[in-house]
């Protein structure tokens, strides 16, 4: 049996998850927290065998995988695949601005329409579609190897999903919060994902403690 390990990474807090901001493929800058949280992955990280390490190239994943890459002595490969789902007209607004600015997409939205795509973005298929693509490709040109890769909670929640078998209509019993590790392997003989582990945040408790002591509110966006 061949299988390849992949540890999935979402990147550290940024501005705009503080601000409850849809991202999508638009940037923002890791917060303090988020960089505290970047270094809490890399020290997490720095003594796993590992032979390779890829990023989404949007700088709040890409940040994040350079302390990873400094860590592990590995380059950082950018991957424009890795990106999150894009959320067209709807990126840089809150949800309150979302609902205010555009009701009738914001609640084509809430209804996770699997093929609704928001105007200028993407539908939740076509992402996940090309989440699944992205993470199989690295698999296979790594037979039995073990990689890192770094991306964002919509596009590495609606992977968990398909590896799991949940529709992505049906209730999400699962988080992903900034920071968080989940650990699934490929068997290229069935061409099947299992799932070891998801969300795994042990690795944040001294961070994300000292943080909530300041007032800081824990992230709930998975994006």
């Amino acid at each position: 049996m061949t299988q390849t390990q992949l540890i999935l990474v979402r990147h550290g807090e940024t501005l705009w998850n503080l601000e409850g901001r849809r991202q999508g493929q638009a940037d923002s800058p890791l917060t303090p927290l988020g960089i505290a949280q970047a270094q809490a992955i890399a020290e997490r990280l720095a003594d796993e065998p590992v032979d390779a390490l890829y990023s989404s190239d949007l700088t709040r994943a890409l940040i994040t995988a350079e302390h990873v890459s400094a860590a592990c002595g590995l380059p950082v490969i950018a991957d424009t695949r890795l990106r999150e789902k894009s959320f067209g007209v709807l990126e840089g607004l809150q949800y309150a601005e979302v609902q205010a600015k555009y009701p009738e997409v914001s609640a084509q939205v809430e209804r996770k329409s699997p093929d609704y795509v928001p105007p200028g973005g993407e539908s939740l298929a076509a992402a996940q579609q090309r989440g699944i693509a992205v993470l199989t490709d690295l698999a296979r040109r790594h037979p039995e190897g073990r990689l890192i890769v770094v991306s964002h909670g919509a596009l590495l929640g609606m992977f968990l999903r398909h590896a799991l078998g949940i529709g992505l209509t049906a209730p999400r019993r699962f988080t992903l919060t900034n920071g968080s590790l989940s650990f699934v392997s490929y068997r290229a003989d069935e061409d099947a994902w299992y799932v070891m582990a998801m969300g795994e945040t042990s690795h944040l408790r001294v961070v994300d403690g000292r943080y909530a002591s300041r007032g800081r509110n824990k992230v709930s966006s998975l994006e």
